[in-house]
């Protein structure tokens, strides 16, 4: 089944391919993903299709006051651009949201015009709108064969994480909040990503995730969001393919996916929280006797929880 990917979260051809246990977008459960194909039996989009900065029929002053009311007017003038330079028919137009429930919903309007079938970790998502648990997916560079061939290596450090300063969710937010607690507790902590304010410490971007990841004993995954049991994204499938023990805050999606071993949850970003990680990263043997679960969550992420097992059963 060919099928046309569409995000506005990655613009190269081989965008999804790393997510596919064959050669270019090829999976054993026939899917192939063929980049912006609009001709294809099917068309996929991976949130909205583009992200269409700068583009659209209104003029710029228009575009700002649409910003000034409110990032949900903007975010619903947005979506409506994409689809509209998507152009693909309504019937064979899927759409799987990405984002948390209080993102998502501001394109649950405009998808509805353009798209069939709408998947969304919203357990709160009106009528038109298929309320899913979201599939493994990963940010990694590795595909599907050299993920199952990796072995844990010997750990560098006891702790890192890869985290972004975003401010825009409140989300964001608590998380810098939390970075800041964790640095005045003394925790050791290899921190690394864009725009991080300076008093967390961080040492910049990076050009590869999996080699800190790898690296780490414990990796720190906090989710911008941490309602209900839909939500689970990259934050926490990357330390796992890593070999890597995820400290994670976010929704109650995880128990539900993968051992309870194979992780350790933060219960709150408070003092409680950073107990939590210091014990973890205090125990020597903290990753070595969840090996046998990291092993099982990583099994399910590469076979029936990937993306393209989860779109063959739901597309045909």
């Amino acid at each position: 089944m060919r099928i046309g990917a569409f995000s506005d979260m990655g613009t190269n051809a081989d965008w999804l391919w790393n997510q596919c246990d064959g050669e270019f977008g090829r999976d054993s459960t026939g899917v192939r993903f063929e980049h912006q194909a609009r001709d294809a039996e099917r068309v996929f989009c991976f949130n909205l299709p583009f992200f269409p900065k700068g583009q659209g029929k209104l003029p710029r002053w228009k575009r700002l006051l649409l910003k000034a009311r409110g990032s949900a007017a903007y975010r619903q003038h947005k979506a409506d651009l994409a689809f509209e330079m998507l152009g693909t028919q309504r019937a064979k137009t899927s759409m799987l949201l990405y984002e948390p429930p209080p993102i998502a919903g501001n394109f649950y309007q405009a998808a509805a015009k353009y798209c069939s079938t709408i998947w969304s970790p919203d357990e709160r998502a009106p009528g038109h709108v298929t309320p899913v648990v979201l599939p493994a997916f990963w940010m990694l560079m590795e595909d599907v064969r050299s993920l199952r061939a990796q072995q844990p290596r010997e750990s560098a450090v006891a702790l890192a994480g890869v985290i972004s300063g975003k401010t825009a969710l409140a989300g964001h937010g608590q998380r810098l909040e939390f970075l800041k607690l964790l640095r005045k507790a003394g925790v050791e902590l290899e921190l690394f990503g864009m725009g991080l304010p300076s008093e967390v410490g961080g040492r910049g971007g990076i050009g590869s995730k999996g080699q800190i990841l790898r690296a780490a004993k414990c990796t720190l995954a906090i989710e911008n969001f941490d309602q209900g049991e839909m939500y689970v994204t990259e934050k926490l499938w990357d330390p796992l393919l890593s070999w890597s023990v995820p400290l994670y805050f976010g929704p109650r999606a995880a128990e539900k996916l993968v051992p309870a071993e194979s992780f350790i949850r933060i219960p709150s970003l408070d003092a409680a929280g950073v107990e939590v990680v210091r014990r973890a990263v205090s125990d020597p043997d903290v990753r070595t006797k969840r090996l046998e679960a990291i092993s099982e969550a990583r099994r399910r992420c590469l076979e029936e929880l990937r993306l393209p097992v989860w779109l063959s059963s739901r597309l045909g």
